[in-house]
């Protein structure tokens, strides 16, 4: 039996891989939820864990016991090093023929993903918190993309040090890489070469119609309205109103977001590339050979972009006059 367990990246086609073995009669998935984060030293017990484990499995038909699994918890390669150690530990300890899937992304847009994901909570509820309350008007989200990249662990990802230890686990021959540039347009080949022709035929209408990245919505927007504030996005139930807030404070929140960046040229990709990711993209290819790693240095074809909810949504999806 084949065992895929996908450690991450997040933000790099995790949940791509995810949606297509879904629709899989010969792959089983996790049946309750994507992330089962089973491995995690926190949760794991070892005891009955092999027979646990493959109870969380069901194919698209609801079959179990079929000839591959596959799984993927980004959560394992946020992890330490000494906790990503453990979790290799406990998949090699239960699973007889565990095979690692690694997904990558240019370093710098992967981090910008994250940075577009944290803005949809920090924009509308302040820096930190995950629920409306006064953080937003007295620590509003101020970061530049820069700031954040040099300041959050979860942006500054050393894809060698996942490598390093998934090949120390498990050796370099049952080490599947994944690379979103290049692996989602021609998924089908990929799923051939790595999980078998059988589950790629099965697959083959899914796979050619997952070659897009999954669309961004816009990022949280604020308008002020006397000394009230309206922070709101682009989605049902994304309004809070902070009322009674005060000029200065709805003035500093109005000001955070001039810092927000909302796009990157190809050049600025290469220059944050060069500075933070380099060394680690060349480690990269002495510990795996493989030379597409080095593609990262060169300039994206696009920029990246993302868009303020505009505000007509204010009136138009949350109702409410400004």
């Amino acid at each position: 039996m084949m065992h895929l367990v996908c450690l991450g990246h997040a933000k790099c086609g995790t949940t791509l891989l995810d949606s297509v073995f879904r629709q899989s009669q010969l792959v089983a998935t996790p049946a309750e939820a994507k992330e089962i984060k089973f491995f995690l030293p926190r949760v794991f017990e070892k005891h009955g864990a092999r027979e646990r484990y493959l109870g969380l499995f069901a194919t698209a038909n609801g079959a179990q016991g079929v000839g591959v699994t596959f799984e993927a918890s980004p959560p394992y390669s946020h992890q330490t090093p000494e906790v990503l150690r453990e979790v290799l530990a406990n998949i090699v300890d239960i699973l007889e023929d565990p095979r690692i899937v690694l997904c990558f992304r240019q370093p710098v847009l992967r981090a910008y993903s994250h940075y577009i994901h944290n803005l949809h909570s920090f924009a509308l509820y302040g820096e930190g918190a995950f629920a409306p309350r006064p953080d937003l008007l007295r620590k509003p989200c101020t970061m530049s993309f820069e700031e954040a990249l040099t300041s959050t662990s979860r942006l500054a990802t050393r894809y060698a040090t996942t490598l390093r230890l998934a090949c120390d686990a498990v050796g370099r021959d049952r080490l599947l890489l994944f690379f979103l540039e290049r692996d989602a347009a021609r998924l089908g080949n990929w799923i051939a070469q790595y999980v078998g022709q059988d589950v790629a035929a099965e697959l083959e209408g899914a796979a050619a119609r997952s070659g897009t990245v999954f669309g961004r919505r816009p990022i949280p927007n604020y308008v002020a309205y006397g000394d009230s504030l309206h922070a709101f996005g682009s989605l049902p139930g994304e309004h809070v109103l902070y009322a009674d807030a005060g000029p200065a404070a709805v003035r500093a929140a109005l000001e955070a977001k001039n810092n927000w960046t909302l796009s990157l040229e190809p050049e600025e990709v290469v220059r944050l590339t060069s500075a933070y990711f380099q060394d680690d993209l060349r480690k990269c290819v002495e510990l795996t050979g493989e030379p597409y790693f080095l593609e990262y240095l060169r300039p994206p074809a696009l920029s990246e972009t993302a868009e303020l909810s505009p505000c007509s949504l204010l009136r138009d999806l949350h109702g409410v006059e400004v």
